[in-house]
């Protein structure tokens, strides 16, 4: 018998249900790693515009999804050419691979969608980072969007205490969760 895991499915617009007969996708590749989910980071603009049937739906190519691109896991097995991590470390990822029985269930996926919320992942070790060990694993479930923040000063090309202007609610507060929880190289300028 096989193991089963949980996820998180919008079955369809403004329906949520959690499903607990997926197959947990496998480590195929030597640099891949299986962690369990220890926290998942719910993103009020991301899940709230795919069950709300917005935009966001649309790339998924429609219901039913498992949502989600954020989590920290604790590693459970490695694959063959992982080296910097052990079993029983945390990390934070963006990336998983779907239930290995994702399409006899009909969810809709394509190679690059994330799907954050399960119980088991398998993610690239590119994909993954490390925790320190006396880490706040539920902020840490987060990271990944607060990152945005760095990301647009890395891209804006903004150099270590220039100060910027941010116009709009949703990169204002990208910005200032990484300022404050991660020393930002850039000023804010209100």
């Amino acid at each position: 018998m096989h193991q089963k895991m949980k996820a998180i499915v919008f079955e369809e617009k403004e329906k949520v249900e959690i499903w607990d007969d997926l197959e947990p996708p496998k480590i195929e590749k030597k640099n891949e790693i299986l962690t369990r989910t220890v926290f998942t980071g719910v993103s009020v603009g991301t899940e709230r515009h795919l069950l709300k049937g917005g935009p966001y739906s649309n790339i998924y190519g429609g219901f039913p999804i498992i949502p989600g691109y954020q989590y920290v896991g604790k590693v459970e097995r490695l694959g063959s050419e992982v080296s910097n991590l052990n079993v029983g470390d945390y990390i934070v990822s963006d990336y998983s691979k779907p239930p290995s029985n994702y399409s006899i269930k009909g969810l809709k996926y394509q190679n690059w969608m994330p799907m954050g919320h399960m119980e088991i992942h398998v993610a690239p070790i590119e994909r993954v980072i490390k925790l320190p060990p006396n880490a706040d694993l539920k902020e840490y479930a987060l990271l990944p969007v607060a990152s945005i923040g760095f990301h647009i000063c890395k891209r804006g090309r903004v150099a270590s205490g220039e100060k910027v202007l941010v116009i709009g609610p949703v990169s204002y507060t990208h910005l200032r969760a990484h300022e404050t929880r991660h020393d930002l190289v850039c000023r804010l300028l209100l």
